[in-house]
């Protein structure tokens, strides 16, 4: 039996359709191999941003850090920068929770900021930024009425955030304030402080009328009288601590030849005249009147170079003591030869170098004084009425009450170097950027 071959034709037709077999496997082929290039390479890249959005995390917490740690050095930020041979230059890595920061902060004093240089690298991926931080101070007790602060009419109060120098502090924030069940009226023009400050009213669980900006903060600040002894009573309201008058304080007399008068009928201080650093009690009362300074030069110096002056009533009395400075120029700054101004060499003082501290309900008499200080009384009242009065004040105020009625001349400027007892430090990026990651990191 004879078997049949394949013929020509169909032989021909497998071999086509093999052919076509084969290049769709082909193309399957390259196809795959195409979209296996293309993920791994969108793998990588993918890769490549989560590990450089990682970095910039790491790098935005060096920024984080610093911001924290400068903050915590108070009223003396460049101590941050205290590395031996560093030119104010630190540098901090393994910051706690990002691994893989690093960053420099150099302390610049003359401008007062920071220059942060952050870096974060990821699986060998880095990303930097660079942040300029600036302390821009909240001051929110910059003058404090207790129980009320009245501006009526026409009336104008300057508060100004001021550095060493006497020059306003940019963009600062300086704060009026009233304690619990205490009032703030404003039925004059707005404040216009310079160089972008803002005038805050401040609200411890009292009211507020007409004044704006305002910020409501419940009963958290409440000054109270100075205590006789020490320790003094707990402030129920918590802050600020209240000041007592120390068992080793010298007699009013003590503090200068220029003191006269007697526990009965008060202390007057007669200008020229200079105070010794020191702790003194003023019973009765207390007058200030021409210039008066604090003498700097006192060696070795006592209670750090500080005059604490604590005005009570006479033992076993219960009158409350006035006080006054009308008419008299007073100084916490020392005076030096050659320079210019209220205090020579151009420094405008640091008013922390005088305080005094009034227990009572007495006359707080500041009209018509320059005064460079820190003044204390909680249960006094100051009343300015029309133009011919004025106050300029250059430290920090607490009062029992302010009314300010017509057109007075009030400047209060609240030097920046009350940081340590009055002001909130406010540490903040004035200028965020990227930057190469190849800075150095001493």
């Amino acid at each position: 039996m004879r078997v049949r071959g394949l013929s020509r034709s169909e032989s021909s037709d497998e071999g086509q359709a093999l052919v076509v077999v084969l290049s769709i496997m082909l193309v399957v082929v390259l196809l795959g191999v195409g979209l296996l290039v293309r993920v791994n390479g969108d793998l990588a890249n993918t890769n490549l941003e989560t590990n450089i959005q990682q970095a910039r995390a790491l790098a935005q917490s060096g920024v984080a850090d610093a911001l924290f740690q400068i903050d915590q050095q108070g009223a003396s930020p460049s101590s941050f920068c205290n590395e031996p041979n560093s030119g104010g230059e630190c540098t901090l890595s393994g910051i706690p929770g990002a691994p893989g920061a690093v960053y420099t902060a150099r302390y610049n004093v003359s401008s007062g900021t920071f220059t942060v240089l952050s870096q974060g690298t990821v699986h060998n991926d880095s990303y930097a930024v660079q942040a300029t931080v600036k302390n821009i101070p909240i001051l929110q007790d910059a003058l404090d009425g207790g129980a009320f602060v009245s501006f009526n009419g026409k009336s104008t109060a300057s508060v100004v955030v001021t550095d060493a120098y006497g020059n306003p502090v940019p963009s600062a924030t300086a704060g009026i304030a009233v304690g619990p069940g205490g009032t703030l009226t404003c039925n004059g023009p707005p404040d216009n402080p310079p160089d972008g400050q803002v005038v805050e009213y401040v609200n411890y669980g009292g009211s507020i009328s007409k004044c704006t900006p305002y910020e409501s903060l419940g009963p958290i600040y409440s000054p109270q009288q100075p205590s006789q002894t020490c320790p003094a009573p707990l402030n129920p309201y918590g802050d600020p601590p209240t000041p007592c008058l120390s068992s080793g304080a010298s007699a009013c007399t003590s503090m200068s030849p220029g003191v006269s008068g007697s526990d009965v009928g008060g202390y007057t201080v007669t200008g020229p005249a200079t105070l010794e650093p020191g702790v003194y009690v003023c019973r009765g009362g207390l007058t200030m009147t021409g210039t008066v300074n604090i003498d700097y030069a006192q060696s070795p110096q006592q209670n750090g170079g500080r005059v604490e002056i604590y005005v009570f009533p006479p033992v076993g009395s219960t009158a409350s003591p006035n006080v006054s400075f009308a008419g008299s120029t007073v100084n916490a700054c020392e005076t030096l030869a050659g320079g210019s101004g209220i205090c020579k060499g151009g420094l405008v003082g640091d008013p922390t170098d005088l305080q005094i501290y009034a227990w009572g309900s007495g006359t707080a008499g500041l009209g018509a004084s320059q005064v460079n200080a820190v003044f204390w009384g909680p249960g006094m009242n100051l009343t300015l009425n029309g133009a011919a009065s004025s106050l300029t004040w250059t430290g920090g105020l607490i009062l029992g009450g302010v009314t300010a009625n017509g057109a007075p001349s009030f400047n209060l400027n609240f030097d920046q170097r009350l940081e340590s007892e009055f002001q909130q430090s406010n540490w903040q990026i004035s200028n965020y950027l990227q930057t190469t990651p190849n800075f150095s990191i001493p």
